[in-house]
């Protein structure tokens, strides 16, 4: 039995101010999806659903209603449609509010919008709003969703999914490990769309966090990292009512293969983790 962690009054819906990196997306949302134009995510979703396919056996062909996917911090939405083109039917998540707005005007232009549903919330608290959209069959969270929490904050994450989650359903997601620790460095980047942005990386071996510093149009922002190891993920796990069932090596540059067992701890690991 896992205990309920319920939201401020104020913060169910519109998602709290305390968390760590919400102001960063608010202010990103706008040159977000320039800044990862060169993501394949398309490819990536086609190699996510290998993965649930090999480990949840969904989607299930003929079955009379869709099963119910979770995408947690949805972000612009870039995911949504190429799951429900995959076989489900789709909640994207998200805390930001200029994110949430991007994704629903994605949304508008996709045919498959009956299929992809969206709502602002910050998924560390309880949202009974998100309850009724399930019980989830699966639940995902791309683009290292864990390392942009601290070790307390994931467990009210887990906490808070389990009671929107069908017993036995199963979360994927992905977290840098410590071992992936980028030195510190100074970036230049150009976007296709001509804005220039100055990206400055500034790791802490001892507290094993990363945070970045983003410059661009005379202003500053920044997002920070926690690199947490496996065995505090296992952990966190164990006491908000999950279990960690596998961990995978994901190599998307082999598309033919990407899933392997976990080897070098510089993998690039995705989680598997089983509501109880």
């Amino acid at each position: 039995m896992t205990s309920k962690v319920t939201a401020p009054l104020g913060t169910e819906q519109a998602g709290s101010e305390d968390n760590p990196n919400l102001q960063f997306y608010e202010q990103i949302a706008g040159v977000y999806d320039n800044l990862y134009a060169e993501v394949d995510v398309e490819e990536a979703v086609r190699q996510w659903r290998l993965l649930v396919k090999r480990c949840a056996g969904l989607p299930v062909r003929r079955r009379v209603t869709l099963p119910k996917l979770l995408d947690i911090g949805c972000g612009t939405g870039r995911y949504l449609a190429f799951w429900a083109a995959a076989g489900f039917d789709v909640t994207g998540v998200d805390a930001s509010s200029k994110m949430i707005a991007r994704a629903s005007r994605r949304r508008r232009r996709s045919e498959l919008a009956p299929r992809i549903h969206l709502l602002r919330s910050d998924i560390r608290y309880l949202n009974h709003r998100l309850e009724k959209k399930g019980p989830f069959d699966v639940a995902v969270a791309h683009f290292n969703f864990f390392n942009l929490f601290p070790l307390s904050e994931l467990k009210n994450i887990l906490r808070s999914l389990s009671m929107c989650v069908r017993s036995g359903s199963r979360l994927f997601t992905d977290c840098a490990s410590p071992a992936l620790m980028p030195p510190s460095d100074r970036d230049r980047l150009v976007l296709q769309n001509g804005l220039v942005i100055e990206v400055l990386t500034s790791p802490e071996a001892t507290s094993e966090t990363v945070t970045k510093f983003y410059y661009y149009n005379n202003m500053q922002t920044h997002e920070k990292y926690w690199m947490h190891p496996l065995k505090k993920i296992k952990a966190a796990a164990m006491v908000t009512g999950w279990q960690l069932e596998s961990v995978f090596a994901w190599r998307p540059d082999s598309p033919l293969a990407p899933w392997r067992p976990l080897g070098k701890s510089d993998d690039h690991r995705v989680f598997v983790l089983r509501k109880d």
